[in-house]
């Protein structure tokens, strides 16, 4: 019974995802990547104004600001493929009232470099990446929990994230800490 409810909850269509459509694109583009021996490593939003934490920063980066476009600055000097996948939340009202700067809103899109590819809302739920990514990088967020369930190695770049989900997730420990990991 509760192993049924787990792969319901797991195997959820968050996004709207359409289940019958066959591998679109980008999701062709990573498997490709991921054939030529690229590693892909998944980048996780987070919705903007739930941070809902008395402060904001981690060991490596001073907000998740700082963390998102250096994330995208450290891919130029990897042959990594980043994957950034915005929160599917961020476009529910019933859910995040009326947002006015999404969490992509924080990095030039059209400047990013050929490794660094920015999904749509409604492009991928996690049960479509999960079998091609080989690291999962969080602000923080329940995602980690379910991609950590499911095998992923997830790294959790915020102070709180390691507070609020204190298991065992890989922590940077400074800058080059983090660079190093990705």
């Amino acid at each position: 019974k509760y192993k049924g409810n787990i792969e319901r909850l797991l195997t959820m269509n968050r996004v709207g995802r359409d289940a019958d459509v066959g591998p679109n694109h980008t999701e062709q583009k990573l498997i490709e990547f991921r054939s030529a021996g690229r590693k892909i490593i998944g980048v996780y939003g987070k919705i903007l104004c739930d941070m809902a934490v008395p402060y904001d920063g981690g060991a490596a980066h001073s907000d998740i600001v700082d963390w998102l476009r250096h994330t995208v600055s450290a891919a130029k000097k990897t042959k990594n493929v980043f994957v950034l996948k915005p929160h599917p939340h961020e476009l529910r009202p019933e859910i995040a009232r009326d947002l006015n700067e999404f969490w992509l809103d924080l990095i030039n899109k059209t400047d990013l470099p050929e490794n660094v590819i920015a999904l749509p809302h409604n492009g991928f739920n996690n049960q479509d990446l999960i079998p091609l990514l080989d690291l999962a990088v969080l602000w923080n967020g329940t995602s980690s929990l379910e991609l950590l369930a499911q095998g992923v190695p997830v790294m959790m770049a915020s102070y709180f994230g390691k507070l609020d989900y204190p298991i065992d997730m890989i922590y940077p420990t400074s800058r080059s800490h983090y660079e190093d990991i990705i």
